[in-house]
């Protein structure tokens, strides 16, 4: 029964990292926590601008991004969801359901987005498709 449950969340994990990249490559702007992140998306595959805001304040990043299409991707472990609060309250433009997924389906695996590239190989290695 797991096995069926991980194929499940590898495939629908590509799919998230698939819509992730059209939407950055159709103009919305990725935000990540750290250079790692954005390494790590990069490896997995995703391309547009991402973006690393932990060194920005709140009135850069105010000003960088109340007006963009914007997708938040913070890591769901204490500082993420802190981060994740913040331009919560600031970018109410801001999408949030790429991250909500990623946590639901890869959650109990990992809380960093830098994982990402470590958990695909996890999957393809082992995972009947």
């Amino acid at each position: 029964m797991k096995s069926m449950l991980d194929r499940d969340a590898y495939v629908r994990l590509l799919e998230l990292l698939e819509e992730l990249s059209e939407r950055a490559e159709n103009g919305a702007v990725i935000l990540v926590e750290g250079r790692k992140d954005v390494e790590a998306l990069r490896r997995v595959g995703v391309s547009g601008e991402i973006v690393a805001i932990s060194q920005k304040s709140i009135s850069e990043i105010c000003d960088s991004f109340m007006e963009r299409d914007v997708i938040v991707l913070t890591d769901w472990d204490e500082n993420g969801k802190k981060l994740e609060g913040n331009l919560r309250a600031i970018l109410h433009n801001a999408d949030y359901y790429i991250r909500k997924e990623l946590i639901r389906i890869i959650g109990k695996w990992t809380t960093r987005v830098e994982d990402l590239p470590k958990l695909l190989k996890f999957f393809e290695r082992n995972i009947k498709i």
